[in-house]
C-alpha cells in the first residue's frame, strides 16, 4: 500500500517502536483525519486555535467521550504525528501518497487505515470518523451520537438545520439572470419543509459492510447538533467564527 510504519519512521529520531502484537478485536475506533495538504487554509488542522493545535480538540473530545478504544490519526506529516502523539492519539504509520492527495476519498482513507491496523493485528466493529475542522464537536456529542448508533442499529451522520430554505437559494443562468433551484411553491416560511445540512462534525458507521466505496454523507440516522457547535473550518471565516464561539463557550463554563 506504500504506508510507512512508524517503527522504521520512528526508530531512530526517538525509540518510538510498534510491536506487532496477537490478532485482537478491539469494538470502536476513532479516526481523525489530518494531511498536511490543506489548500482554503494553510496547515489548518495545527494552526493554534484558542490556545491549541486544532487537532488537539478532536482529540480530547475522542478520548473524553470513553466510548472509543482505540485514537488514530491518520496523516501524511511527522510533524502532525508528533502533535497527535503528544495529545494522546496513537499514529502506528504514515498516510500513504496515493490517500494525501486532494482526490483521495474519506472512505479510501478509511480503508488504507482500517487494513494497516490489521496488518498490527488491530480489528475493530465500529468506526467512529471525526474531522479536527469541527473543534466544537465535543465529547458529549460524540457519546449522544454513539448512543443513538447502538439504539437505532443504523449509521449516523452529524447535521444541523439548515440557515436557508432552498427556496431562497438561486443559480445565476448562462445570461446572468437569476434561476430558482427550488420547484416546491410553499410561499410563507411556516409552510417549508424542514431541511438538514451535514455538517461533517462525526460520522460512525457498522465496520462490516465498510468498503472504500461507502459514502459516509449517505448515512441515514442523523444526529442533530446546535449549528454554532456544527462549525466546519474551511476558510479564514469559519476559523474566526468558530474562534469567537470557543472563547464565549470558555467565558460561560469559568462563571
Amino acid at each position: 500500500m506504500g504506508v510507512k510504519s512508524t517503527k522504521e519512521l520512528y526508530r531512530s529520531k526517538m525509540g518510538y517502536v510498534v510491536s506487532k502484537i496477537a490478532l485482537k478485536s478491539l469494538k470502536t475506533l476513532a479516526l481523525i483525519p489530518a494531511r498536511s495538504g490543506s489548500k482554503g487554509l494553510l496547515h489548518k488542522n495545527i494552526k493554534e486555535f484558542c490556545g491549541k493545535p486544532l487537532l488537539a480538540y478532536t482529540i480530547k473530545a475522542a478520548l473524553d467521550s470513553k466510548v472509543c478504544d482505540y485514537v488514530l490519526v491518520s496523516t501524511d506529516s511527522l510533524e502532525y504525528a508528533d502533535i497527535a502523539i503528544k495529545y494522546g492519539a496513537k499514529v502506528p504509520f504514515l498516510r500513504s501518497e496515493k490517500n494525501s492527495s486532494d482526490f483521495a476519498s474519506a472512505s479510501e482513507v478509511i480503508a488504507e487505515s482500517l487494513e494497516s491496523l490489521k496488518e498490527l493485528g488491530l480489528e475493530f466493529d465500529t468506526l467512529v470518523f471525526l474531522q479536527p475542522t469541527s473543534p466544537l464537536r465535543d465529547a458529549s456529542d460524540i457519546r449522544s451520537a454513539f448512543k443513538l448508533f447502538v439504539e437505532s442499529k443504523e449509521d449516523v451522520v452529524a447535521v444541523c438545520k439548515a440557515r436557508k430554505h432552498i427556496n431562497l437559494l438561486r443559480s445565476i443562468d448562462e445570461k446572468g439572470f437569476l434561476q430558482s433551484v427550488s420547484k416546491t411553491k410553499a410561499y410563507r416560511r411556516q409552510d417549508y419543509l424542514a431541511l438538514f445540512e451535514v455538517n461533517g462534525a462525526l460520522y460512525i458507521n457498522n465496520l462490516k459492510n465498510f468498503t472504500k466505496d461507502t459514502r459516509l454523507n449517505d448515512n441515514k440516522k442523523p444526529f442533530l447538533m446546535p449549528s454554532l457547535k456544527g462549525i466546519d473550518i474551511d476558510d479564514e471565516d469559519d476559523f474566526f467564527l468558530a474562534s469567537c464561539v470557543m472563547r464565549h463557550l470558555s467565558s460561560l463554563k469559568g462563571r
